[in-house]
């Protein structure tokens, strides 16, 4: 499901979407500068995992950690629980898509072995805040192109 809805949180930092709110398990979400405050996206996390995917623009994912510099067709996965938030670098406008994933989406199913071995491990991990995929390189080139083909049909639902 693609959503662009305005950005809310509670008073935990925590980013409340309303699909995942509903309990879908998988949510697109577009944003732009219209979200950005004083040249800011706000400190959040949420409990989906987060692929974020900057497609006009330049921003810098913050995290307690890590200060990230993105740029167009860069692509950042975002693990669970991670207070974090963007902050426009420059230029005219910004435009990224962020698909959130609840771990049942990607186990496909409650408690599965997929879950136990590799998904609740990484969830738990308190090393991996998040994964940088650049678009200059080749790997990235391939992630790219694979989110703007999921981006397409998940628009045209």
């Amino acid at each position: 499901m693609f959503i662009k809805t305005e950005f809310r949180s509670d008073q935990n930092k925590r980013e409340i979407v309303p699909a995942c709110e509903a309990g879908l398990p998988y949510v697109c979400l577009h944003t732009d500068q219209s979200n950005f405050i004083n040249g800011d996206f706000p400190w959040h996390w949420h409990a989906s995992f987060e692929v974020c995917h900057v497609i006009e623009g330049e921003v810098e994912l913050r995290t307690s950690e890590e200060t990230l510099h993105l740029g167009h067709g860069d692509i950042v996965f975002i693990n669970s629980g991670v207070l974090h938030s963007y902050r426009k670098v420059a230029g005219k406008g910004i435009g990224m898509y962020a698909h959130l994933f609840e771990v049942s989406f990607l186990s496909g199913m409650y408690n599965s072995m997929m879950e136990q071995k590799y998904l609740f491990p990484l969830l738990k991990s308190k090393g991996v805040e998040t994964f940088f995929v650049r678009q200059d390189r080749p790997a990235g080139q391939k992630m790219a192109a694979h989110n703007l083909q999921a981006e397409w049909m998940v628009g045209q639902e």
